[in-house]
């Protein structure tokens, strides 16, 4: 490789290997870049992306004085700049600035938005730091605003210089809010919070000032309208608080779930149970009934403990093995919360039976110590199979033996369902087996095989019309595989609208962190902060803003006149309460992560991605995540 610099012969005289230096990054560097470019002067390079110059071009260390090296050291310092050797000749300076035009183009691709506390505040992470005073017209080209404030005109943007340190300027951008009025103390104590700086180099991490702290908090104190939404929260939950009331809604088509005034929702399986027992209910003409959630429980920790030790001896004889996967295993053995194919798989296997056949009194606190008890005595099993693992000693035999304490324990705190039982109901009156029951009563009216996983997850890694799953998700050996077929918002939407239609409730996965933000949509009312988060939904996957999630049951939408679905109505269940809400289309598409719904539903152009072989994911993809 040759040098960069114009006529440079040191290469061709020199009988020493001559050390060769890359160009300063144009995102990270752009300033120290351009002095590059400048001195060189080189006509050839003018006429490259600034990006191919930084990968492609070098300038050897002839052209650097001894005061731009770190002792007889070959690294260059930060400050560095070429001038030795070099053609004296006249900059053209209309390629020059054309060249310079480039690398702002760059950085404007590359700037960040940031939406908090009531100002837009935009940080270009590749122009940091300005010992001299910028150039506004220059710094707005770089500038580039999102949908909700492209409508803005540039003079509502404040340029405002912060704090100067050994005559260097730190600055600021800021726009005022669309909705409301800039706070001036918000605008004062904006630098105090440390965002959106123009910073050269990053600084060392400080920490946090008390006198800031104290500024802060004399400025919300002195606006009487925080004062009193600080009252109003004291009386009440701030989602409370920031919700407005709503019109009674109506839909155009409605299912009644027929839940009981007296839920025992102490487990995760409570709403995927709903949804079977409505057609079940409708079948038989039954006014009250309730599938056990106990008989679910005992077996779902039977299999998960099962499940765990298996694949973990299975991992210590492969060569899998490494801290991190160690890590994630034994954070949570029982990985709390589940999915339809975990769902399935137990009652493929176990069967079901009402609640009035298996009369255990369980609590979520019960759930919770029990769990508590299961996950040290999984860990403790861990220690003994890396200890045989070690020895290649036969992992089988232990694993039996722990899995009956495992299961001892699970009787001991919730009881242990019966054989079998005595179901009576028109004209039925038969002792029968869980699975029995399952297969000539349940089964034939709604097979939870017949339930698809659709997503929806947007990230550019994942494309649409694919098969996706992740490594040791088999939460059950040997049962239904989890499987996500993701596909776009609009074909969920239009297999939704043909099941409430045809009187089937859907199940929905949702983000919990989603439905809070949209609970949350009017707290800038309370104090000038807008809560909701300014990423988009495959942001919010990626950075693991979904990471806790909740079952919702979707009971009715509404149309416009042409058919088109414009609301949802979803349903689930906390505290013993059964909680309606009611969200756009638009809601839909960023809170929705996951849909449950009947394969009649779906056109065949979705159905056959299940026949692909799936995609393997990793253990750690957010998609291992999405548990209710």
């Amino acid at each position: 490789m040759s040098c960069a610099v114009p006529e440079c012969q040191q290469l061709k005289q020199s009988s020493e290997k001559v050390s060769l230096h890359l160009f300063p990054d144009p995102r990270k560097d752009p300033k120290r870049h351009l002095k590059w470019i400048k001195a060189i002067n080189s006509e050839r390079i003018f006429k490259f992306d600034p990006s191919v110059v930084f990968k492609r071009f070098r300038v050897c260390r002839n052209h650097f004085s001894k005061n731009c090296f770190n002792g007889d050291c070959k690294k260059l310092l930060l400050n560095a700049v070429p001038t030795l050797n070099i053609n004296s000749r006249k900059v053209n300076l209309k390629s020059y600035y054309y060249y310079e035009e480039k690398i702002l183009q760059m950085l404007k691709t590359n700037s960040v938005d940031i939406e908090e506390d009531s100002l837009k505040i935009i940080s270009l992470d590749d122009i940091q730091m300005l010992s001299e005073p910028i150039e506004t017209e220059k710094l707005w080209n770089n500038i580039e605003v999102d949908k909700d404030t492209a409508d803005n005109d540039e003079s509502e943007f404040v340029l405002m210089e912060v704090e100067k340190h050994d005559n260097q300027a730190q600055y600021t951008i800021v726009m005022p809010s669309s909705e409301n009025a800039v706070n001036p103390n918000l605008l004062k104590y904006s630098s105090n919070i440390g965002k959106a700086s123009l910073m050269q180099e990053n600084t060392d991490i400080t920490p946090f000032n008390k006198n800031k702290l104290k500024q802060i908090q004399a400025a919300f104190n002195s606006d009487p309208k925080n004062l009193l939404a600080q009252n109003i929260c004291s009386k009440m939950s701030v989602f409370d608080a920031a919700m407005l009331a709503e019109n009674t809604q109506f839909y155009s088509h409605e299912i009644d779930l027929k839940i009981s005034e007296n839920i025992e929702n102490f487990h995760w399986s409570y709403t995927l149970l709903a949804v079977l027992k409505m057609p079940f209910m409708k079948k038989f003409n039954l006014i009250d009934f309730e599938f056990s959630q106990g008989h679910f429980l005992y077996h779902e920790n039977v299999e998960r403990c099962y499940s765990y030790l298996s694949n973990l001896a299975t991992i210590l004889k492969s060569n899998d093995k490494n801290d991190r996967l160690m890590s994630f295993l034994l954070d949570d053995p029982l990985k709390e919360g589940g999915r339809w194919s975990i769902f399935a798989s137990i009652i493929n296997k176990y069967g079901l039976m009402p609640k009035e056949a298996f009369k255990c009194h369980i609590s979520s606190d019960k759930v919770k110590n029990m769990t508590r008890i299961l996950n040290t005595k999984l860990r403790d099993y861990s220690k003994q199979l890396l200890h045989l693992a070690s020895k290649n000693m036969n992992t089988n035999v232990i694993i039996d033996l722990k899995m009956v304490e495992i299961c001892n324990i699970i009787s001991l705190c919730i009881g242990t369902p019966p054989d079998n039982f005595h179901w009576s109901c028109h004209n039925t009156n038969n002792v029968l087996t869980p699975i029995e029951f399952y297969e000539q009563h349940v089964k034939t009216i709604i097979n939870v095989d017949d339930a698809y996983s659709l997503i929806n997850d947007p990230r550019p890694s994942l494309k649409y019309q694919n098969l996706y799953t992740t490594a040791y998700s088999d939460i059950i050996i040997g049962g239904n595989k989890m499987l996500s077929n993701n596909q776009p918002t609009e074909v969920l939407i239009d297999a939704i609208s043909k099941s409430i239609i045809n009187e089937e409730p859907v199940l929905a996965i949702c983000s919990l962190n989603g439905l809070n933000d949209f609970k949350l949509k009017n707290f800038h009312m309370l104090c000038d902060i807008k809560v909701y988060s300014s990423m988009d939904k495959s942001n919010k996957i990626e950075l693991r803003d979904f990471s806790e999630n909740i079952a919702m049951i979707i009971t009715g939408i509404s149309t416009d006149s042409n058919g088109n679905l414009e609301k949802l109505r979803l349903e689930h269940f906390k505290d013993g309460q059964k909680i309606i809400t009611s969200i756009s289309k638009n809601c839909f598409n960023e809170l929705v992560l996951e849909i449950i719904i009947n394969k009649k539903f779906l056109s065949d152009y979705v159905k056959c991605v299940y026949d692909l072989t799936p995609i393997v994911l990793s253990t750690y993809d957010p998609l291992s995540n999405l548990f209710i």
